[in-house]
């Protein structure tokens, strides 16, 4: 463990999430790196920061459920005994007219955004 801030950043694997990461590892940051399907994308973010002298780690994370979310933060404190900054980003978005909207893809979109803030 180095004395550098720890950051977690949901859903860092692609999009803001991903370039907020980076920015934090090129600042210095331990970055946890959240993903919730795409650990190949999680783990090009965090090979950038460590190219970037950066460190951290990997974790799947689904922000929508509880148990996901205690194994994290479980991890990030076995490893830093820490977290500094928390960075809410994880989100899903499917562009559609309401009267095209499944109320299972309604769920999907408004979980993250409401419940992934809890």
């Amino acid at each position: 463990m180095n004395d550098s801030k720890v950051a977690m950043v949901t859903g860092s694997s692609d999009g803001i999430g991903q370039a907020v990461a980076k920015l934090l590892g090129e600042n210095n940051y331990s970055v946890v790196v959240t993903y919730k399907t795409n650990k190949e994308k999680a783990e090009e973010t965090l090979n950038y920061i460590k190219e970037h002298s950066g460190e951290g780690l990997v974790v799947q994370l689904e922000v929508t459920d509880e148990e996901s979310v205690k194994k994290c933060f479980s991890l990030v404190e076995g490893k830093y005994d820490r977290l500094d900054v928390l960075v809410n980003i994880a989100g899903v978005d499917h562009p559609s007219s309401i009267e095209n909207c499944t109320f299972e893809k309604w769920k999907e979109v408004t979980g993250p955004k409401i419940d992934g803030n809890f």
